[in-house]
């Protein structure tokens, strides 16, 4: 009898698994084949746009279109819009909406490699870069006037945190600049960042100030100026505490006919005032944290809005913890941040740090300013306190 050749039950199964694995391989591989390819048609079309729309600008068109597109690619998934250029100084963007998480992420991946594109961003905010991609995305793919575009090796920002310990985001820009590890001297100044400083063992420049929660004050002679001159179009946000002693009034903030922050204790109330009549105020509490911010005119008290002013143009300067020359309206409480911005991006970001003990103010409580990267310390005769001296 002739024995029959060929393969068993078991390696039959066990061919088809491997082919099964291959397949779901396969697929998976031609998935992400197939993402790329998409968000490569994406960033395609979007650059026959803005080609179209940096020929217009640059023929002093102040009203772009792309009247002559069609919305949707069927190719991509993705549906475009109309040009957006309101308030992007030297930029415009380019709406896409219907796009899925892989390829918003593989858009976002090609920044700086070889694209004329500078970041892609929220609908709300043109400004500000988008750094992660949801479920289904709408976004703004934005693009300088000129089309040139962005460096490999740059890292974007919306904030100071997404940069590295010593750098700050530019707020215009959105790009981290400043670093802490180049080498230095004893006497060098490290750039241009009073926070930085030569580390006296490593010979590097480094991050010397230790950020605080707030500065707080119960004396008659502490204030800060703050070297910021409002305009009709400033904008304001600050977080406050005033403690327990019940004052007629006080400010926290204030310059001479500008608005600042103002307290009436007699009627256990506070908010935003430009004078006597043009003013906005919530309930208070003394001893509780408050946030106040001052938006297009409109007042919010954490959140709420409590009613609305008019913004004018400064003549003085503004002072934290008291009304601009004014050595009789002290604020005696916290101050935990204070943030200015307007069209064009933020003016100013003070938040509370110890200065280095190197440094000419020596560990004092100051506030630093993490636009122009330099320290803001007491102006007044006395001595902050921080959550540390708790």
């Amino acid at each position: 009898m002739q024995n029959e050749t060929g393969r068993s039950l078991v390696e039959m199964l066990g061919v088809l698994a491997i082919i099964g694995v291959l397949s779901v391989g396969g697929i998976a591989g031609f998935k992400n084949a197939m993402e790329k390819n998409r968000a490569n048609t994406i960033i395609s079309e979007a650059q026959k746009r803005a080609v179209v729309v940096s020929g217009q600008i640059g023929f002093n068109n102040g009203t772009p279109s792309l009247v002559d597109f069609s919305a949707y690619n069927a190719i991509s998934g993705g549906t475009f819009g109309d040009v957006v250029t309101t308030g992007l100084t030297g930029q415009f963007g380019i709406p896409v909406s219907g796009v899925s998480q892989k390829v918003c992420q593989n858009i976002l991946n090609t920044i700086g490699n070889n694209t004329a594109i500078r970041r892609l961003s929220s609908l709300s905010t043109p400004r500000t870069p988008m750094n992660n991609c949801e479920d289904e995305n709408s976004f703004l793919i934005i693009y300088n006037n000129n089309l040139q575009g962005v460096e490999n090796d740059v890292q974007y920002c919306s904030t100071h945190a997404d940069c590295d310990e010593c750098g700050t985001c530019n707020q215009t820009t959105h790009l981290c600049v400043g670093a802490c590890e180049s080498a230095c001297n004893e006497n060098d100044t490290c750039g241009e960042n009073e926070c930085v400083v030569c580390d006296e063992d490593t010979k590097t420049c480094q991050n010397k100030c230790v950020e605080v929660e707030y500065l707080e004050t119960d004396s008659d002679a502490n204030y800060i100026a703050t070297n910021v001159k409002p305009t009709g179009t400033t904008n304001f946000e600050t977080k406050v505490r005033y403690n327990t002693a019940t004052p007629t009034s006080t400010w926290a903030l204030g310059g001479t006919t500008w608005w600042g922050v103002h307290l009436i204790g007699s009627e256990s109330k506070i908010g935003i005032a430009n004078s006597t009549v043009d003013q906005a105020y919530a309930s208070y509490t003394f001893g509780t944290d408050i946030t106040l911010k001052l938006d297009e005119n409109n007042v919010y008290a954490d959140g709420n809005l409590v009613g609305s002013i008019t913004r004018k143009n400064a003549t003085s300067t503004m002072d934290l913890f008291r009304y601009y020359n004014a050595s009789n309206l002290w604020w005696k409480g916290r101050i935990y941040y204070l943030q200015f911005w307007d069209d064009n991006g933020i003016i100013a970001n003070f938040v509370p740090v110890l200065s280095p003990e190197t440094s000419q103010y020596a560990g004092q409580p100051c506030m630093f300013d993490k636009v122009s990267q330099k320290l803001f310390c007491n102006a007044g005769s006395g001595t902050f306190k921080t959550n540390l001296d708790e």
